[in-house]
């Protein structure tokens, strides 16, 4: 049995303490569950959480899980990504910031057992949070190929393509940028249920390198790889460093780090 919660922990690594923290609800009855919380290191402080959950129902509620049943979903709601809840952990307050998409036929759908890393393009200052695999909150639970990712600080989605689309048909992983490939750790098959007989991914680890024009698969890790933001997402933002509507946060209008100085053309120097 399960039982959704709206707090999530807060463990000090000074005291050696966990404490329970109130998770953002603007219903304060709903509890969450099969999600992910990631960590944005921006401003002078300990920074931001970004919260990406899948479903929410009444907190407190416990029931059996059928794994990927619609009767897991019963009176339970897709949680939209449109607006990310987000934690100033310095000043304990959760805000709502609304996102768009190229198009909103592109928006992202909601999805369960998914993963998300956040990258740092070095060069323009940008975040961007890529979101990869699990499986559609439907009664078929069909996998989810779309790779999509959340640039920050204008908080556009985009839709990004990779080589080997069928890869992307995995749940239960974890996602890890580093340099410039994203690891894919463990999983399993997408579907209603998991057989009992069914091992993790045999593969176990995956690396999709991340270039400018594009990305693919690849079976080798390489450690001294930088991230790059892809092309396509590059011209889907357009230099923009404020959400349309503007920031949801006052503080995020400084936290974000400005762009770095390419230095004068080539040209002029000439």
């Amino acid at each position: 049995m399960l039982t959704s919660t709206k707090q999530m922990l807060v463990f000090n690594e000074s005291s050696n303490s966990i404490r329970k923290q109130e998770y953002y609800d603007p219903e304060s009855t709903d509890g969450y569950w099969q999600g992910n919380l990631i960590h944005l290191p921006i401003g002078n402080g300990s920074g931001y959480l970004l919260s990406l959950m899948a479903v929410k129902r009444k907190a407190d509620v416990s029931w059996p899980d059928y794994d990927g049943s619609s009767s897991n979903y019963e009176n339970g709601t897709a949680v939209s990504l449109e607006y990310i809840p987000i934690y100033d952990i310095d000043r304990n307050i959760w805000f709502e910031q609304r996102t768009t998409s190229i198009g909103w036929d592109d928006e992202p759908e909601s999805r369960t057992r998914f993963c998300a890393a956040l990258f740092h393009d070095e060069t323009e200052n940008t975040f961007e949070l890529w979101v990869h695999g699990g499986q559609k909150l439907t009664p078929q639970a069909e996998g989810v190929e779309e790779i999509y990712v959340l640039s920050m600080p204008s908080f556009i989605w985009t839709q990004v393509t990779t080589t080997l689309p069928q890869t992307n048909l995995i749940r239960s992983h974890t996602c890890h940028a580093v340099g410039g490939q994203l690891l894919i750790v463990g999983g399993y098959p997408t579907g209603v249920e998991v057989e009992s007989n069914v091992t993790c991914d045999p593969e176990y680890i995956k690396v999709l390198n991340i270039g400018e024009e594009h990305s693919f698969w690849t079976g080798a890790y390489r450690r001294d790889s930088k991230y790059r933001t892809p092309s396509s997402v590059r011209d889907a933002i357009a230099d923009k460093r404020v959400p349309d509507g503007g920031f949801a946060y006052e503080p995020l209008n400084t936290d974000f780090p400005s762009p770095r100085s390419r230095g004068p053309p080539v040209g002029a120097i000439v």
